[in-house]
């Protein structure tokens, strides 16, 4: 009986370390399968990190060219807001001579009131002669 438990041992040695192959297969597979996953994640993140990275220095670029447009479009409004101020001028310097060679309301009314007043009072002077 003892050879037959020997081969039992044995035949139970060999299923534990079938077992044993079966487990390490597995365990290797699953490993390797955790390490591409890993890889794939890996391989994810760095592609949406650069992704990221350019879109934010194409924004940067973006914020640039506006920021040059903005100082060109305000240099521009400055020009034209400084050929503006000579033409402002004379117009302003033709309004005040016409105003200046005009009478005023005041010297106006001043000057029908007073021939209103001679003219009324020649007549009634003519009147009672």
């Amino acid at each position: 009986m003892a050879p037959k438990k020997t081969n039992e041992m044995q035949e139970h040695e060999m299923k534990e370390l079938e077992t044993a192959k079966i487990v390490a297969q597995t365990a290797k597979a699953t490993a390797e399968a955790v390490f591409e996953a890993a890889n794939a994640a890996a391989k994810l993140l760095a592609k949406d990190n650069v992704d990221t990275i350019k879109a934010v220095v194409e924004l940067q670029t973006n914020v640039e060219n506006m920021k040059e447009q903005h100082r060109c479009f305000e240099i521009e409004i400055k020009q034209q807001v400084s050929d503006l101020y000579p033409k402002i001028k004379e117009i302003f310097d033709k309004i005040d001579k016409i105003v200046l060679g005009r009478p005023t309301w005041v010297i106006t009314t001043m000057l029908t009131i007073l021939t209103s007043l001679v003219v009324g009072l020649a007549v009634f002077i003519i009147t009672k002669l």
